[in-house]
């Protein structure tokens, strides 16, 4: 996969607001230069008082989660610390980490112009483990699993979400996203990750049936539990 580096790389958004407040969140983000979104649904498990501490009034949440260069991300995040959070008027937390890999078509989209010729340049992290995160067309996931088992994928985890920033892929390079999608997770041993990232890539990109967005960010920690 020809995970392209854009400026000073790809940056991946995440965050976690009460139910119903993911809308007016990601219009704000919109607004402000970052308008590739995937939301999901979610509930936390923790209790009254740490809800409290974190600002969540009810355990239901909005997931949203977003993809942007990184100096847009950076000037997102710097102004969410000061004064555009108020305007979204959501409680809830907000975090960052640097992606590793992104497919180049949907790299390109970030960085608001055409794929390179020469196919871009691959990040490189020096991680053990990865996660891989493919957004897929609904109906499509089991196809893509079987992509990801041939290429080294052990397994992964499906979450239902939406795309919510289509706008700009459709104004770049004439591409018609399904809403509904289908966010597939896997930790991949760096050994493997680049040859699921490439075959997922090759056989289901943004061209294809699935119409799959590929990112992947090292893990800090990885340990299997039992």
């Amino acid at each position: 996969m020809n995970g392209q580096a854009i400026g000073q790389g790809v940056t991946l958004i995440v965050t976690i607001v009460e139910r119903g407040a993911g809308r007016a969140v990601q219009k704000l983000y919109t607004k402000n230069g970052v308008d590739m979104h995937f939301q999901c649904a979610g509930r936390g498990t923790a209790s009254s008082e740490v809800l409290d501490l974190l600002g969540f009034g009810t355990p239901e949440r909005d997931i949203l989660l977003s993809l942007a260069a990184a100096p847009a991300a950076n000037v997102l995040l710097y102004e969410l610390c000061h004064e555009q959070h108020r305007a979204a008027r959501a409680k809830g937390i907000v975090f960052s980490a640097p992606l590793t890999a992104m497919n180049n078509l949907a790299a390109a989209v970030l960085a608001g112009g055409m794929p390179p010729r020469n196919g871009g340049k691959k990040m490189q992290d020096e991680k053990q483990y990865s996660l891989i995160l493919a957004a897929v067309n609904q109906g499509c996931t089991e196809m893509v699993m079987k992509t990801a088992r041939a290429a080294g994928a052990r397994g992964g985890t499906v979450i239902r979400a939406r795309w919510t920033g289509a706008e700009s892929a459709e104004a770049f390079h004439g591409i018609t996203l399904q809403s509904e999608k289908e966010l597939i997770a896997i930790v991949a041993e760096k050994a493997v990750r680049a040859a699921i990232l490439e075959a997922v890539n090759a056989q289901h990109g943004l061209r294809s049936e699935a119409e799959a967005v590929l990112c992947s960010l090292a893990l800090e920690q990885y340990f299997p539990l039992g």
